[in-house]
């Protein structure tokens, strides 16, 4: 996004995915847009959809990196086809109120064939994580993000896209936070993966699919008597 909208150049060699492992990896879909004010501030639904070839009876994973206003609010739901974690739906929110994400959150958790979900309870989405754990139970798994954690999760993610087992939606806005993504080292030789902020967010399209990586690594066996009734039609259809 930067490189090709922006002008600001990009240096493949800093970087930890290369643009070779977005190229190969993108799957095409559609993508609307929802515009509104909140508390007078412009606000903004970003949801992108894959066009065809996920099964419906495909076991789902979701990943979700919550913000509220500076950052984005990023979920990214994917199917598990023939081994290969080809992405559904990837939503983003800005500035968009707790209750309306929340509302959404539990939609994609009443998929019946969501198998897991992985969610940053980090800061303001402990709480959060809180409740829909008690909710949605093992189903629901909360991660709290630390050095450690970002580094188990990132590397996963990158060798899904060199051994093309990881696809992506093709969108400048993804690449761009995939790219925006660093591996540091600190003065005391500790590894550390930092993500640039600026007015697209903090990497968070990146962490909620290294999160949904996490889901599906950690991916449970069924939903059981707790879920709903939808199955996720609307979004393979492309309506939401």
């Amino acid at each position: 996004f930067n490189q090709e909208y922006m002008c600001i150049p990009a240096n493949d060699a800093t970087a930890f995915i290369s643009y070779e492992m977005l190229d190969g990896n993108h799957v095409p879909g559609k993508t609307s847009i929802e515009r509104g004010t909140v508390d007078g501030k412009p606000s903004e639904i970003r949801t992108w959809v894959a066009e065809s070839g996920i099964p419906k009876d495909a076991d789902l994973y979701l990943g979700v990196d919550p913000a509220r206003h500076s950052d984005l609010f990023a979920l990214w739901l994917a199917a598990d086809v023939a081994g290969v974690l080809m992405p559904v739906v990837v939503k983003t929110m800005k500035n968009v109120t707790f209750s309306r994400q929340d509302r959404e959150l539990d939609e994609f958790m009443s998929m019946k064939n969501l198998r897991r979900c992985c969610y940053d309870m980090t800061g303001l989405g402990e709480k959060t994580a809180e409740e829909m754990r008690a909710k949605w139970g093992y189903r629901f798994e909360p991660v709290r993000f630390t050095a450690a954690t970002k580094e188990a999760m990132a590397y996963p993610v990158r060798q899904g896209l060199e051994d093309k087992t990881f696809k992506v939606p093709n969108l400048a806005s993804v690449d761009s936070d995939f790219r925006k993504i660093r591996k540091e080292e600190t003065a005391s030789g500790n590894v550390r993966f930092t993500g640039e902020r600026d007015a697209n967010g903090h990497a968070d399209r990146f962490w909620s699919a290294a999160l949904c990586r996490e889901a599906k690594g950690h991916g449970g066996t069924g939903c059981g008597e707790s879920c709903g009734d939808d199955d996720g039609d609307n979004y393979f259809r492309g309506r939401h």
